[in-house]
């Protein structure tokens, strides 16, 4: 009995030593092809979805960043459409070469001010003014979506101006006066004949006087220097002037005065630099003409006028403003999106 369970045993053995052991399909040598092929189809589709994408580009597709501000593809059809006034705001057609980066600068440009102007800076009513007068009858007559495109492409001009114009109004001035009229001398009605030859000489000399005292004010001269030279002329100054008068030959003027009592007897005068308010820093020569109630004619004087405008921009050399906030803000630009 013993002997033939040890056979059967050792039969059992030797039938099981005869069945292939179980093999298992994924063993590294079998993995490691299949993650090849599994990697080049991937690879092979990233490239062919990136080629779509850089033919076609998403609707949304960035075009800039300026800070944590993103400019897209949406914005740059928009204000493509208003600059060129072809298509629509979703499809402005064609891009010019010429506009390509001009347009982008552009929006980079609106985003920068965006952040530094107060909100409310340029009013709703300043903008639609400006639409209306540069859109015309595409702005009327257009959708909310034209109406916008036009709005923000002006809107960028309107807030360009709130950070570098002038105030139109001004603050103070001066003047000075050129006089070569004879009519305050006292000798006048018994020497009439030297008078008049003496204002000849005076008028031409008196003009003249004016035109070069603009002059050196323009290279950097200051008012009372000026007027201390005026005063000292020996044809035009005081002592042309006998006997001696307490004549003005110069005046500050602000604006809080600038009123017909300031100038009692200069009402032309006061009409004159109002007409010169928005010169903006600039000299002019007016001649003023005073009618005077003690004699016949009129009094002309060339009068040297300058208005000071008070400076409101807020930025000096825009340009370079505008580089610096490019650097700070540390813009990037992907105009290899912008295929329309």
């Amino acid at each position: 009995m013993e002997n033939i369970n040890q056979e059967t045993i050792d039969k059992v053995q030797i039938d099981t030593d005869l069945i292939p052991a179980k093999k298992t399909f994924f063993k590294p040598i079998y993995l490691f092809p299949l993650l090849i092929i599994f990697l080049v189809i991937i690879v092979l589709s990233f490239f062919k979805i990136f080629k779509l994408s850089s033919i076609i580009p998403a609707e949304n597709s960035i075009v800039a960043k300026v800070g944590l501000n993103k400019i897209f593809l949406s914005d740059y059809k928009e204000r493509l459409f208003a600059a060129s006034n072809q298509g629509s705001p979703d499809n402005p057609g064609s891009i010019d070469v010429y506009l390509k980066e001009p347009i982008l600068n552009e929006l980079i440009e609106m985003a920068i001010l965006d952040k530094n102007l107060p909100s409310g800076s340029v009013s709703k009513d300043e903008i639609v003014k400006a639409a209306v007068k540069y859109g015309g009858s595409n702005y009327s007559s257009g959708d909310e979506k034209v109406k916008k495109a036009y709005e923000n492409y002006v809107r960028l001009d309107l807030e360009r101006k709130k950070l570098t114009q002038d105030d139109i109004s001004w603050k103070e001035g001066f003047a000075l006066f050129c006089m070569y009229d004879r009519a305050y001398q006292d000798d006048y009605g018994s020497k009439k004949l030297q008078a008049q030859t003496l204002l000849i000489k005076q008028k031409t000399y008196a003009q003249d006087y004016c035109k070069k005292a603009k002059q050196r004010l323009e290279l950097g001269s200051s008012y009372q220097k000026e007027l201390k030279a005026l005063e000292s002329d020996s044809v035009i100054g005081k002592s042309a002037w006998s006997p001696p008068y307490t004549i003005v030959f110069g005046f500050i003027f602000n604006k809080a005065d600038f009123t017909p009592d300031y100038f009692p007897t200069q009402v032309d005068l006061l009409n004159k630099i109002k007409a010169l308010e928005k010169t903006k820093g600039k000299y002019s020569i007016v001649t003023v003409n005073s009618l005077l109630e003690d004699i016949k004619g009129k009094d002309v004087w060339d009068v040297l006028v300058y208005i000071k405008n008070e400076k409101t921009g807020l930025i000096g050399d825009y340009k370079t403003w505008i580089r610096k906030q490019m650097i700070t803000l540390k813009v990037k630009t992907y105009p290899e999106n912008i295929k329309l």
